[in-house]
């Protein structure tokens, strides 16, 4: 169902669902591979970490904190990147491989959905 509308009375309420706008940075099919490089090495994958929830996503642990991470900062498998709060219960998001972190997504503070993009990490 898309939209309920229900009134009584002169009144009336109107509820519509919307689907969320997805970053246009990142890639829905997977790792994004960087420009090749000019001295002949191979090309690094850029590897994003997704939302394996919906909620609103934290890069620090509160407001006046340092954020989990920073762009260039180098990353270990398992490292926390984000928290993300649900119904007042904050998860830890963590890192899915290591590497350098190349993009942040999403602003801090903002709505995710379940699979969106919030990181990419250069492997």
């Amino acid at each position: 169902m898309a939209d309920f509308e229900w009134s009584i009375v002169g009144e009336r309420i109107r509820i519509e669902r919307r689907t969320p706008a997805q970053p246009e940075t990142a890639s829905p099919h997977g790792p994004v591979t960087a420009e090749p490089q000019k001295n002949g090495e191979s090309a690094a994958i850029a590897a994003p970490v997704v939302a394996p929830m919906a909620g609103i996503c934290h890069f620090r642990s509160d407001g006046e904190s340092e954020p989990f991470v920073s762009i260039g900062d180098t990353i270990r498998d398992g490292q926390t990147v984000c928290m993300i709060e649900a119904m007042k219960v904050m998860t830890s998001i963590t890192a899915t491989v290591a590497g350098i972190v190349d993009a942040i997504l999403v602003d801090d503070g903002a709505s995710v959905a379940a699979g969106d993009p919030l990181i990419l990490v250069r492997t």
